[in-house]
């Protein structure tokens, strides 16, 4: 792993924001991961789901490590898979535009200690197992519900809701605090 890019650099990754319609979001993402593999450059990959409309499409921001001196070929492979899917993408998309605000990742000439070679191996690892999923075909809404209650349940969270929020939040077993993606609520004790 030593040999690797620092995960910490946004210099480092190539990220690619993409629109896919809901009904074949598990093939892309089989597809997708499956064409990653075959470059050898591309490292880690992983994705999340940025924006949603309501059985429709999603979009999805996947990034993946690849040492600076090889980003182009890794953007052209990319491209290529992209244009045979037919769906609307951008590459390290910048700007105002609708791609520009789901990258979020580090962006280019940015540092975030937070994206750690570890945390980005384990964002690696629950991509892959979305993706495995899809390829068992049990990517059905139930089973996408079942599997993501009993993740939460796993880390020790219980799903809440915050009265006039619209947001999901989680009650913290460990720490005694609500928290959600952005704040933190202390539990009286």
């Amino acid at each position: 792993m030593s040999n690797l890019p620092a995960t910490e650099d946004g210099n480092n990754w190539t990220v690619m924001v993409f629109d896919c319609p809901s009904d074949e979001l598990n093939r892309v993402l089989v597809d997708l991961f499956a064409r990653v593999e075959q470059i050898k450059e591309a490292k880690i990959p992983h994705f999340t789901v940025r924006f949603g409309a309501f059985g429709k499409h999603v979009t999805i921001s996947f990034r993946v490590l690849r040492n600076q001196a090889v980003a182009e070929s890794v953007e052209d492979e990319l491209n290529k898979f992209m244009h045979s899917k037919g769906l609307l993408y951008r590459i390290d998309p910048e700007g105002t535009g609708h791609f520009a605000q789901c990258h979020a990742w580090i962006h280019k000439g940015e540092i975030n200690q937070k994206w750690n070679n570890k945390r980005c191996q384990m964002l690696n690892g629950l991509s892959r197992f979305v993706v495995s999923l899809a390829e068992n075909s049990v990517f059905d809404p139930d089973c996408r519900i079942e599997m993501a209650h009993l993740a939460v349940n796993m880390l020790a969270l219980q799903e809440a809701t915050v009265p006039g929020s619209n947001s999901a939040y989680y009650l913290d077993l460990v720490a005694g605090r609500v928290q959600g993606p952005y704040l933190t609520y202390q539990i009286p004790q």
